[in-house]
């Protein structure tokens, strides 16, 4: 005699899954709940904007925004043209003042050359009329003097000035000491000799004075 057939189990109820099944656990392979997307003010998912209208612009504003665009290109045409025309101006205006610095100085002098001109012309003079030495010799020194008098003064209306040395102490900015020589009068460091001239342009010296220093003399 065959053994009953056996009856399959029952189906666990609602109760007993949710006891076995914790609620918060998922049983391995079931579905996993999606997380919710983010959504708009309105509670709905933000559209990617490809059904958005573009903004349309009338005829006549696009003809101003093309207006004032050529108007705002030939501004910086212009602008830079002009920047052009200032560079090269400047350029040949620097130019210009190397090439003709030396004018004024040379209309300051033009008067003592005429000067040293007559003086020789005195001197020539004088000798074919007869003179003696001693006059001759009293007219060229004359004739220079006036040079030399008038060659200082034209420095001078150019900022040029002679440098004090002869009883100045020597300063080795102003003077270059040919020589040292023991004075009885001056002090050691004294300058008691100018063997060249120095000449200076406001605090920049042109050329130094050549002197001659004292020194201590011995007794």
């Amino acid at each position: 005699m065959s053994a009953p057939n056996e009856a399959p189990d029952p189906k666990p109820s609602a109760e007993e899954s949710a006891e076995f099944y914790p609620q918060d656990s998922t049983p391995e392979g079931a579905p996993q709940p999606s997380e919710p997307g983010p959504m708009d003010e309105l509670g709905e998912p933000p559209g990617d904007g490809a059904g958005e209208p573009e903004p349309e612009y009338s005829r006549e504003q696009y003809e101003a925004a093309a207006s004032e665009r050529d108007e705002l290109r030939e501004k910086l045409l212009r602008a830079q043209a002009e920047t052009e025309n200032v560079r090269k101006r400047s350029v040949r205006e620097q130019s210009e003042g190397r090439k003709y610095a030396a004018v004024p100085l040379a209309k300051a002098l033009l008067p003592s050359l005429d000067d040293l001109r007559r003086a020789v012309d005195a001197a020539k003079a004088s000798r074919q009329a007869g003179a003696d030495a001693e006059k001759l010799a009293d007219d060229l020194v004359g004739g220079v003097a006036a040079v030399l008098k008038s060659f200082e003064k034209a420095l001078s209306e150019q900022g040029i000035t002679p440098i004090p040395a002869v009883g100045e102490m020597f300063d080795p900015n102003l003077h270059e000491a040919l020589a040292q020589a023991p004075s009885l009068d001056q002090p050691p460091g004294t300058v008691i000799q100018e063997a060249q001239r120095g000449y200076a342009a406001g605090d920049r010296v042109v050329r130094p004075s050549h002197v001659i220093v004292a020194t201590a003399a011995s007794d």
